[in-house]
C-alpha cells in the first residue's frame, strides 16, 4: 500500500499560487499533455485522461494565447521605442542612469 501511495505522490502534486491575495494551493499532474485533474463531489483529486478533442482545443487555445500575448508585446514595444525616441530628441538620453539628466523644462517650471 506503501508504494502505491508513494506513485500517487509522484503523479499529482501541490502547487501554490495567490488568489484574492490568499496563498491556496491545488493539484498539478506531470503529465499534463495526457492528463488533467479532476475533483469529486467530496473535493478529492484524482487524475482523468484527456479526450482527443479536448487535447485540440488546448492546443488552439494556445495558440490564440500566444498570437495575443506576440500583439500586446509589440503595442508595447512600439510606444518603448517611441519614448526612446522622444527622449533623444528632446536630449534627455536613456533610462536607468545612476545620475539622471537635468529636465530645463521641469526646471523652469519649478
Amino acid at each position: 500500500m506503501k508504494r502505491f501511495l508513494e506513485f500517487i505522490d509522484e503523479v499529482l502534486k501541490k502547487k501554490y499560487c495567490v488568489r484574492d491575495g490568499k496563498r491556496v494551493f491545488h493539484w498539478k499532474t506531470n503529465k499534463p499533455e495526457k492528463y488533467r485533474v479532476e475533483y469529486d463531489e467530496t473535493g478529492k483529486p484524482r487524475e482523468v485522461r484527456m479526450t482527443t478533442a479536448e487535447q485540440l482545443h488546448r492546443k488552439n487555445g494556445q495558440r490564440k494565447a500566444k498570437a495575443k500575448r506576440k500583439g500586446k508585446q509589440n503595442l508595447i514595444d512600439t510606444k518603448r521605442k517611441k519614448s526612446f525616441n522622444i527622449r533623444k530628441r528632446t536630449g534627455l538620453g536613456s533610462y536607468n542612469k545612476q545620475f539622471p539628466d537635468v529636465n530645463a523644462a521641469r526646471e523652469r517650471n519649478a
